[in-house]
C-alpha cells in the first residue's frame, strides 16, 4: 500500500506540482495516518535529535519580539521555542486543519501563552505586512513547494522578516532536483536571484538526522540585516 501511495504521489507531483503536496498533508490523517499529528507532540518527537541544530541558530538572532513558523504541523517547534523564549511571541500556520486543533489543544492544556497557531497554506503569508517578524523559519515544508512556487513563496518569507530567515530542507548543487518524492534547491541561487546574498548553510550530520536528511538535509540562514 505505501509503495502504491507514493507511486501515486510521484506522478500527481508531476502533474499538479505543489498543490498535490497540498492536497496529501490537507487530508494527510484521513487518507494516511490518523494519528501523525498527535506523534509530533510525542516526547520522542520533541527531543528529536535536529531541533537543537536549528534551536541555535534561531537563538543566534535573539533577541526575538515575533516569530513566525510555515508549515508548523502540530507546533512541536513553538512548544519548544516557547520555553525557551517566554517573551517571545511565537505564531504558526498550517495547511492541516487537523494538525492545528491538536497543536491548539497541547498548547491549552500545558497552559502555553505565547503561542497562536492557525491554519493556512503557503500563500496566506501575503497577509502579513512587511517586516512583521524578526524570524520566519520553515522545518522540512519547502521539500513539499514546487519550482513553479517557491521564488514567490521566498519572496513573501523574505518580505515579512526582519532580521532572518531560516529553513530546515533539503539542499542541491542543482538549481533544484526531485529526490525521493521530495524537492531540493540550490538555496545560495535562489536567494541570490531575489537580491539577497547573505546566505549561510549547514549540512546535517549522521549524529543529528538518518536517511535521507543526512545525505541531503541541511539548515539555510539567511540574514536581512
Amino acid at each position: 500500500m505505501k509503495k502504491l501511495l507514493r507511486r501515486v504521489k510521484r506522478i500527481a507531483d508531476k502533474v499538479f506540482g505543489t498543490k498535490a503536496d497540498e492536497f496529501f498533508w490537507r487530508f494527510r490523517h484521513i487518507i494516511h495516518d490518523r494519528t501523525w499529528a498527535e506523534s509530533y507532540v510525542s516526547r520522542e518527537a520533541l527531543e528529536h535529535s535536529h531541533r537543537k541544530f536549528l534551536f541555535q541558530v534561531i537563538e543566534r538572532h535573539a533577541p526575538l519580539g515575533k516569530v513566525l513558523e510555515i508549515g508548523c504541523a502540530s507546533a512541536p517547534n513553538l512548544i519548544i521555542l516557547s520555553q525557551k523564549f517566554p517573551e517571545t511571541e511565537f505564531q504558526g500556520i498550517d495547511i492541516s486543519e487537523n494538525a492545528i486543533s491538536v497543536g491548539k489543544k497541547y498548547v491549552k492544556e500545558h497552559n502555553i501563552p505565547n503561542i497562536s497557531l492557525k491554519a493556512g497554506n503557503a500563500d496566506s503569508i501575503k497577509n502579513f505586512p512587511d517586516k512583521s517578524f524578526d524570524v520566519v523559519f520553515t522545518d522540512a515544508m519547502l521539500i513539499y513547494i514546487g519550482p513553479e512556487k517557491i521564488k514567490e513563496v521566498l519572496k513573501e518569507i523574505i518580505r515579512i522578516s526582519k532580521k532572518s530567515v531560516i529553513l530546515v530542507e533539503w539542499l542541491s548543487e542543482k538549481r533544484q532536483a526531485y529526490i525521493a518524492d521530495h524537492w531540493s534547491y540550490n538555496w545560495h541561487l535562489l536567494f541570490e536571484e531575489l537580491g539577497v546574498s547573505d546566505t549561510r548553510i549547514t549540512r546535517f550530520s549522521d549524529e543529528s538526522w538518518q536517511g535521507e536528511w543526512a545525505k541531503r538535509g541541511c539548515i539555510v540562514e539567511v540574514s536581512l540585516k
